[in-house]
């Protein structure tokens, strides 16, 4: 049985002494809390049984919303909730319910999350100040043909959070590894790039350009170094004699 059909079968929605009260909004997000659903049922049922809950005469029962989660994809059910939006479900339910959910140092962090995102007056971008622990890769010399792979770490050190929006390339080199949300202040990622030295050769002086948020000119630049030379055991071609 999915635990968001326990829960509900579980629940004082079938108790008609305590239903009415269950129509308080307030009660009915502690109850749904309580029920220790984290996953995207949760979410689903959360807002589900809250527009019930705030404009409809009938609690949803397990049976009318268990089996039409069960089948649903993440992407349909993240759908449905931007759905019940438009129905008349509030998003800051939805947040201040996330938040409960927190453990203690879960909370610390989304309180300084909040507060570091909040918007400028100028409505401008935020900015921060980043450390790169390099700026430079050096590869040495390498064989035409190998892949070269390394990292840098980057820290915020400014007071609003950092973001890597896109990179760009003027060779054959890729990020394979970057910040996938927001760096609040004072913590460190990783950004890991990739060089393919296939048909190279000679020295080699490249970079990567990652726009981003930081100051002052909202990007970095990653530069690999180094030099490239012929395999020492020549490619046999099939036109080639043996």
């Amino acid at each position: 049985m999915p635990l968001f059909a326990a829960n509900l079968r579980r629940s004082p929605f079938t108790n008609p002494h305590i239903h009415k009260k269950m129509r308080n909004w307030r009660y009915l997000c502690h109850y749904l809390l309580k029920s220790e659903l984290s996953d995207m049922n949760y979410w689903a049922a959360f807002m589900f049984t809250l527009v019930f809950a705030c404009g409809g005469s009938r609690l949803a029962s397990a049976q009318d919303v268990s089996p039409l989660l069960d089948n649903l994809s993440n992407e349909q059910k993240l759908q449905l909730l931007e759905y019940l939006r438009d129905l008349g479900a509030g998003i800051d339910q939805q947040i201040l319910a996330s938040f409960d959910v927190l453990n203690a140092q879960g909370k610390k962090q989304a309180i300084k999350y909040l507060t570091a995102i909040q918007p400028q007056q100028n409505g401008q971008t935020a900015r921060t100040m980043t450390k790169w622990s390099r700026d430079t890769l050096y590869f040495g010399t390498i064989e035409e043909g190998t892949i070269f792979i390394d990292s840098v770490e980057v820290t915020n050190v400014g007071n609003r959070p950092y973001s890597i929006t896109n990179f760009q390339t003027a060779c054959d080199c890729t990020v394979l590894k970057a910040p996938t949300k927001p760096l609040l202040p004072g913590e460190t990622a990783i950004v890991r790039v990739e060089f393919n030295s296939v048909a190279k050769s000679g020295k080699i002086k490249t970079g990567i350009v990652l726009q981003d948020n930081s100051l002052p000119n909202a990007r970095q630049i990653i530069y690999l170094k180094g030099e490239v030379t012929a395999p020492k055991t020549a490619k046999k071609r099939p036109w080639t004699a043996n």
